[in-house]
């Protein structure tokens, strides 16, 4: 592999990815360039793809870049629906994106509220080589917070109206470019509808309920609890396919966590807000990103304070968007249909945010082990291997405030 003049962490890169990315380093004029690869994050911060920074090292410039990788293993790829997710994220970066920001630029919205996104450099949807190389945020001043910490106040105000923004795009597309707003529908894989219908999810679903059942002391969440996370599956069937040819449904992020959002602060204070992950996009109710955003980047007792007050900061903020383009939110998308979806979405929420929470609430050396069962099909022969039981108890703890906090906020909303 001398040829491609690389240097550091690359020994696990397949050779059709590495072909791929120095290719496209070619193209961006570095070929001769020092190439050097580097680890990004650790376990835990990424299930589904392999992700390196690229340090490009040039006589006059330097550039530097993040590639996702898809990961080269048959079972993990199939587990994991590894084409569909890459490929979803390929539509939106060379095609979805750049053209809600067309739009955006075409009706002369203002820089700072066009939306934003790292640059892509290059994107390969060729089974099993899948690559995404992006723009490295990190140099630019971007961070990302501790995932396990509720985001703050501040942070998730920005993320409500960069959605907003985002999803009145779709509202304008739908209606200026009909056949292009279907295209990208049709061409966007639902990924947690194929979950839902697999046999296999059932055994995880089956294990999460009774983690969960196990960790809830209140007689009174154990029985709102009781069969309901079981039952989000067919819920999520029967909304995934209700919101496929619903007017109202838009393209989505689809999994905004805190890993999957960047923050750059200045003087302590935020100043910008990118989302990196679109993996999960599909079309579906707007509301779908806010409660996934919601449950999974804050805690109960924040959002028993400000939740109501959150939803009508987004519906503002999507009324301001949808005026550029002279478009009237009531008549697009009322704030009573957003009421009625949040209801439509709450038992699918949380199903899938306890199923979640698995994942999210675990030391990295914990994700360590995930990962490497991901890998076997002992995770499908000893599903209780992906439970809370072995867990230490800070962990069984958090799974505990988690999902005891979900419960607690969708009650108190009425959306349980």
């Amino acid at each position: 592999m001398a040829q491609y003049n690389f240097e550091g962490d690359y020994e696990n890169v397949p050779e059709g990815q590495l072909k791929f990315i120095h290719q496209v380093i070619q193209e961006h004029g570095h070929g001769n360039s020092k190439i050097v690869f580097e680890p990004v994050g650790q376990a835990g911060d990424n299930y589904i793809a392999s992700v390196k920074r690229i340090l490009i090292e040039g006589e006059s410039e330097s550039l530097r870049l993040v590639a996702k990788l898809a990961p080269p293993i048959e079972f993990l790829r199939e587990t994991m629906n590894t084409a569909v997710m890459f490929r979803n994220e390929h539509i939106m970066y060379t095609e979805v994106l750049p053209k809600f920001l067309q739009m955006q630029k075409e009706a002369g919205i203002p820089e700072e509220e066009q939306i934003k996104y790292p640059k892509c450099y290059g994107s390969s949807s060729e089974a099993p080589n899948e690559v995404i190389i992006l723009e490295d945020l990190k140099p630019l001043g971007f961070t990302m917070l501790d995932r396990m910490e509720p985001l703050p106040s501040d942070c998730i105000y920005s993320i409500l109206k960069s959605f907003a923004i985002f999803h009145s795009l779709s509202y304008v597309l739908r209606q200026r470019e009909p056949g292009t707003f279907d295209r990208y529908k049709s061409t966007l894989s639902d990924t947690w509808l194929d979950m839902a219908q697999k046999e296999e999810s059932k055994q995880y679903f089956i294990e999460i309920e009774s983690n969960v059942l196990s960790v809830l002391e209140d007689p009174e969440q154990i029985n709102i609890a009781g069969n309901k996370i079981m039952d989000s599956l067919n819920h999520m069937v029967n909304v995934s396919k209700e919101d496929m040819d619903n007017k109202f449904s838009v393209i989505v992020q689809g999994d905004c966590w805190t890993n999957n959002v960047m923050f750059r602060f200045e003087d302590e204070k935020l100043a910008d807000t990118i989302l990196i992950d679109y993996q999960i996009s599909r079309t579906a109710s707007p509301v779908s990103d806010l409660l996934y955003m919601i449950l999974n980047c804050t805690d109960h007792e924040t959002r028993k304070q400000h939740f109501i007050e959150w939803l009508d900061y987004y519906h503002e903020e999507l009324e301001k968007s949808l005026s550029h383009y002279d478009l009237k939110v009531n008549s697009v998308y009322s704030r009573d249909r957003m009421d009625a979806d949040l209801m439509r979405y709450g038992r699918l929420m949380f199903g899938l945010c306890a199923f979640l929470s698995n994942i999210l609430i675990r030391s990295p050396e914990d994700a360590a082990k995930v990962q490497k069962l991901m890998q076997s099909e002992a995770i499908f022969e000893k599903p209780e291997e992906f439970g809370v039981a072995n867990l230490d108890e800070v962990t069984k703890k958090r799974f505990k405030k988690r999902v005891s906090g979900y419960i607690s906020t969708l009650c108190d909303f009425g959306l349980l």
